[in-house]
């Protein structure tokens, strides 16, 4: 059966060669009613629907039947012909539900990439990300396919992106943003600490909107700023916590530099007095003593204006930009 559903998609376009690769026969179709090809194929049997329910993709069937895979490159290739792809997606979700979710979770399929291909409309998106709460499928925290952890491993995140970025977070909220997939060390992280070590958060290109991303990432969920994983210092075998604000005292540092200025701020305006407080290594130091070994006079400054409180300046390392001893 599923090879005659295959068959009606190939009659679409009459004049294309039987030998031709299903593939190439996609990309000259201008637009399939799946709903009404299944619903021929029905009545051209004279059987029940029940019956067909996994012409599109049946798990147990996958290796028996090359024609099972139609559903496989048809989700390949939404910027050949979204109208078909989309078409597919309709009719899949109102088919069955249950084998919908089935399908919209299954990384094969890599759904959730409509996050991160910029060739996917905002619109169809929003279709997507619809489909994605009414199934329950939660495509885009798919721990085995963290499609975020990919966003956010980009060296800018696509100004497009984070658009598609703020309609996730106005359907599931700012607490997503607290989420790790734990697949690897690398997706431990939240997404903004992920992005604030990795991200080219120094660019400010005006065609990258850099500003308006870390000012989204930042300010959107504090909490995730917090959140800390412990990475293993192989120099002198200390585990230390790694988070938004350990990362920022490493990073940022110029005290007449604006782009430090503005990321130590949105940063640090979220530091209390018990995070200064909270131990972050082996060694047993708090971030404030780190604070006061790093030499970062920038973040230094601001926390003792913040807390109105003296922070020892600890550092006894050699800058050899500046040639001077903290002392």
């Amino acid at each position: 059966m599923r090879k005659k559903f295959v068959d009606m998609i190939h009659s679409l376009n009459p004049m294309a060669d039987p030998a031709i690769e299903f593939s190439s026969i996609l990309k000259s179709i201008p637009y399939c009613d799946f709903t009404k090809l299944f619903e021929r194929l029905l009545v051209d049997d004279g059987v029940h629907s029940d019956s067909y329910d996994n012409i599109n993709w049946d798990e147990n069937d996958q290796e028996n039947d090359n024609h099972c895979h139609f559903v496989n490159t048809l989700m390949d290739y939404y910027d050949t012909n979204p109208s078909l792809y989309m078409s597919l997606l309709s009719f899949i979700v109102n088919r069955n539900a249950v084998l919908a979710k089935m399908m919209f979770e299954r990384v094969d399929f890599r759904i959730a990439n409509c996050l991160e291909k910029l060739d996917f409309a905002l619109h169809d998106f929003e279709t997507v990300l619809a489909y994605d709460i009414t199934l329950g499928s939660d495509i885009f925290r798919n721990k085995v396919h963290p499609v975020i952890y990919q966003v956010c491993s980009f060296a800018i995140i696509p100004p497009y992106t984070i658009q598609k970025m703020k309609k996730i977070v106005s359907v599931y909220g700012p607490e997503i943003m607290l989420w790790t997939s734990d697949y690897d060390k690398f997706s431990s992280s939240t997404i903004v600490n992920f992005y604030l070590g990795n991200g080219h958060i120094m660019s400010t290109e005006l065609i990258y909107k850099m500003d308006e991303t870390l000012d989204f990432l930042i300010n959107l969920c504090p909490l995730a700023l917090k959140q800390s994983v412990e990475r293993e210092s192989y120099l002198d075998d200390e585990y230390a916590k790694v988070n938004a604000f350990t990362i920022v005292l490493k990073k940022c540092s110029s005290e007449t530099n604006p782009r430090h200025q503005m990321i130590k701020h949105n940063v640090f305006q979220y530091v209390d007095i018990a995070d200064l407080h909270t131990i972050y290594n082996s060694k047993g130091k708090t971030l404030e003593e780190l604070v006061g070994a790093s030499g970062n006079s920038l973040v230094l400054g601001y926390l003792e204006k913040k807390f109105d409180l003296c922070i020892p300046n600890t550092c006894d390392v050699v800058h050899d930009n500046a040639n001077l001893n903290c002392k």
